[in-house]
C-alpha cells in the first residue's frame, strides 16, 4: 500500500506540473500543484484508514519514535549527500559548475530510479520471508538481484558515456555539454553505486535494525561535507562527484558487508567479468557506428542496437541465466 501510494502521488506530481508548466511556464504555479497533490494524497489516506481519535499510549510513542528516529537521520543524512555539494559549487566553485553538476547529477539518477520499478514486488516478498525465518529464499533472492543489477547497470553507464554529448545537448545547452562529457559517467556511477542500497534497505528494514542505516549514513555525512569543503576549491565538479562516491561507497559495502554476514547471498563476481567483456564489445560497435547525423536519431538507435549487442554477446558467454526470466515476473508482478 505504502509504494501504491508512492507511486500515485509521483505520477499525480508529474502529470500535474507537465501540465501547469506547459500551460503557464510559472515555477510558483508548479510549487502549488506539489503542495495540493501531496495534501490531497494526505488528505486522502487518513480518510481511508480513519485513525481512532484520542492520544497515543505512551507505550506506542515509545516504540514509533525508536523505530522512526533512526529512519529520520538516515534520511536527513541521505539529503545531505544527495543536495549538499549542488550548494558548495555555488558557493565554492561557480554558478556554471553548480549548474552542469546539477544536471549531470539529474540524468545519472535515472539508473538509480531503475530499481525503484521492484519495489512493490520486492519488499513484501522480503518481510514475508524474513518472518518466516526463510533464509535461503532472501539469499536466493539477493544473489538474483545482485546480478542483473550488475548485468544492466554496467553497460547503463558506460552508454551514458557514449552518449553523453547527445544526451547533455539535448537536455540542456552546448556549454553544459562540453563541460560534462567526462562528468557525466562519473556521476552515473556514483548513482549506480547509491542505487545498488535500495533492496538492501528493505532487507535491513525487515529487520527493524534502522539504527545500522542511520548510523552508518550519518557517518558517510559527515565525510561528504568534510571532503567537498576539501576538494571543491582544487577540483569543482569533481571534487563534489568524488566526495559523493566515496560517501555512497561506504554505505554500500559496509550494508552489502552487514547483510552478507545475516543472509548468505552470492556476489556477482563471473558476471560482473562477463558483464565487461559484453560492454567492450558493445562499446566497440558503437563507436565504429557511423554519425546518424542527429542527437534524437543517436539516442533512440545506439541504445537500442548496443543493447541487442550487449546481450547477445553475454548469452553467447554465458551471462544470461534464462531461468531468471520468471524469477523477474514473480519479483515485479507479485500475487497480492
Amino acid at each position: 500500500v505504502h509504494e501504491l501510494l508512492n507511486v500515485v502521488q509521483m505520477v499525480a506530481e508529474i502529470c500535474g506540473l507537465g501540465i501547469v508548466l506547459f500551460l503557464t511556464r510559472d515555477l510558483v504555479s508548479a510549487f502549488w500543484v506539489l503542495i495540493a497533490t501531496t495534501v490531497v494524497i494526505d488528505v486522502l489516506t487518513l480518510a481511508y484508514y480513519r485513525p481512532v481519535a484520542g492520544l497515543p499510549r505512551p507505550s506506542d510513542l515509545r516504540r514509533y519514535l525508536n523505530l522512526t528516529l533512526p529512519l529520520l537521520a538516515q534520511d536527513l543524512s541521505n539529503r545531505t549527500i544527495r543536495n549538499a555539494d549542488r550548494y558548495l559549487l555555488l558557493v565554492l566553485a561557480s554558478p556554471t559548475a553548480a549548474a552542469v553538476y546539477a544536471v549531470c547529477s539529474s540524468v545519472s539518477q535515472m539508473i538509480e530510479n531503475a530499481m525503484g520499478v521492484i519495489s512493490p514486488g520486492l519488499y513484501p516478498q522480503v518481510v514475508d520471508a524474513w518472518a518466516r525465518d526463510d533464509t535461503d529464499t532472501l539469499a536466493e533472492l539477493y544473489s538474483f538481484i545482485l546480478r542483473w543489477f550488475i548485468l544492466l547497470g554496467i553497460p547503463a553507464v558506460v552508454g551514458m558515456g557514449l552518449l553523453a554529448r547527445e544526451i547533455l545537448t539535448t537536455l540542456s545547452t552546448g556549454i553544459v555539454a562540453d563541460l560534462g562529457i567526462a562528468l557525466l559517467p562519473i556521476t552515473a556511477f556514483v548513482f549506480l553505486v547509491s542505487g545498488l542500497n535500495t533492496p538492501f534497505v528493505f532487507l535491513i528494514n525487515a529487520m527493524e535494525q534502522h539504527a545500522v542505516l542511520s548510523n552508518c549514513y550519518v557517518v558517510a555525512a559527515v565525510l561528504n561535507l568534510v571532503l567537498n569543503f576539501a576538494l571543491i576549491p582544487q577540483f569543482g565538479v569533481f571534487g563534489a562527484v568524488a566526495a559523493a562516491g566515496l560517501a555512497y561507497g561506504i554505505v554500500t559495502i559496509y550494508i552489502i558487508y552487514w547483510t552478507h554476514t545475516r543472509v548468505g547471498y552470492r556476489l556477482p563476481v563471473v558476471t560482473t567479468v562477463q558483464s565487461i567483456v559484453a560492454t567492450v564489445v558493445m562499446s566497440g560497435a558503437v563507436l565504429a557506428a557511423p554519425p546518424l547525423g542527429s542527437n534524437y536519431f543517436q539516442m533512440a538507435v545506439y541504445p537500442v542496437g548496443g543493447a541487442v549487442i550487449y546481450f547477445v554477446t553475454m548469452a553467447a558467454i554465458g551471462g544470461i541465466p534464462w531461468s531468471d526470466i520468471d524469477t523477474v515476473r514473480q519479483t515485479v508482478f507479485t500475487d497480492r
